[in-house]
């Protein structure tokens, strides 16, 4: 439920008004431009890395990652821009008049919205399959091909269904010669309100209590199972013809994995947190209106809100060595094995090729250089 086009913007407030200065208006846009950037820059990478690389093609995870990716991006082109232009005029006007304007008003709310409800089921896919690779090792320890072509599809046709209102809420309206988007379920305003708090009612319980049960009592099982149950002896056991040098890179790269898929969630639940209390308060202790003397917080939660969207990327450079390879792998431009750089360049499940002694050798005849990247 995007309060930023809503009927607030239009029936003010008792608050005395105040003009923010021309640096606290440039320091807003500085700031949603470089969440725009960061955003496009780095879930463009992510995406292009995964497609450069067929091993992680394979991987499960990965592809709920590029699907992660692409919500963040929609998220990012469909409201950040129209938030820029809010910022250097006059905030929670609207632009674009007349059917375009319309059609836009609905569209950009509406793809908005579906795409955070499909980051939030991202999430907690990422965690179920972190669950099934530490409490199942011997079973099929991530979720099948198959699988994935269902669940991806579901987690969009989910969110806009649940989102399918805002084409009927989201209107334009004129007040005082100024369009505005704005939220409305009925002219009684009464009656707006008490759909409006039956509707995100049952937004908050579905997509945020029972995501957030769900992540608690997944990560619970899994930390049960790490610290009670010995399982990296579990798998010290079922992989215990490895070589040690590549057990022990098995071993990083599981921890890797797990850590990232911690992080992002530890990142949505402080990014996505503070909107929803802001929201939630808003609604059911304010009354639709927001207190004086809080205009930080107006800037601050939305904007963490929608920073998650560029944090995202980062996490998965940062703990994923594979996404790092695949770096190297995209802007080299060079296939595996065939210089030098490709000791750096890891393909995932295959051999690492090097350049010794002015001709080219497979890396499995070195005890180091022969191993598996079997994860994100």
């Amino acid at each position: 439920m995007d309060f930023n086009s809503s009927n607030a913007s239009i029936n003010g407030h008792d608050c005395p008004q105040r003009r923010e200065t021309q640096g606290e208006i440039a320091a807003k846009f500085v700031a949603y431009s470089v969440v725009l950037v960061v955003t496009l820059m780095g879930n463009v990478l992510v995406i292009w890395v995964v497609h450069r690389s067929p091993g992680m093609r394979q991987k499960t995870i990965n592809m709920f990652i590029v699907n992660l990716s692409i919500a963040d991006l929609l998220m990012a082109l469909f409201t950040i821009p129209r938030l820029l232009s809010e910022i250097v005029s006059e905030q929670g006007m609207w632009l674009v008049t007349g059917l375009l304007g319309e059609a836009l008003c609905k569209l950009t709310v509406f793809i908005q919205e579906v795409a955070t409800a499909v980051s939030i089921q991202c999430v907690v896919i990422l965690a179920y399959d972190r669950f099934r690779a530490v409490v199942y090792p011997l079973h099929s320890a991530t979720m099948s091909t198959a699988s994935r072509v269902i669940i991806i599809p579901v987690t969009w046709l989910i969110a806009c269904i649940l989102h399918s209102p805002d084409f009927y809420t989201y209107h334009l309206e004129v007040y005082q010669n100024r369009t505005y988007c704005i939220y409305q379920w009925s002219e009684d305003q009464q009656l707006h309100f008490q759909i409006t708090r039956n509707y995100y009612l049952a937004l908050f319980c579905i997509l945020a209590l029972l995501p957030a049960a769900l992540l608690v009592v997944l990560y619970s099982a899994i930390c049960y199972t790490l610290v009670r149950h010995g399982q990296l002896a579990k798998i010290r056991t079922s992989i215990a013809n490895m070589a040690p040098t590549a057990y022990q890179k098995r071993k990083e790269q599981e921890h890797n994995v797990m850590r990232m898929a911690g992080a992002i969630v530890i990142g949505f639940a402080l990014c996505y947190g503070p909107f929803n209390t802001f929201v939630f308060f808003r609604i059911f202790v304010w009354d639709f209106w927001s207190p004086c003397g809080i205009e930080a917080i107006n800037f601050i939660a939305p904007f963490l809100l929608f920073s998650n969207s560029a944090l995202n990327p980062i996490l998965y450079f940062a703990f994923s060595e594979n996404f790092r390879h695949g770096i190297c792998r995209v802007f080299s431009r060079k296939p595996t094995g065939a210089t030098s750089s490709s000791r750096y360049c890891i393909e995932d499940g295959k051999d690492i090729f090097i350049k010794h002694d002015g001709r080219q050798e497979s890396a499995s005849s070195f005890e180091w250089q022969r191993m598996e990247i079997k994860q994100g």
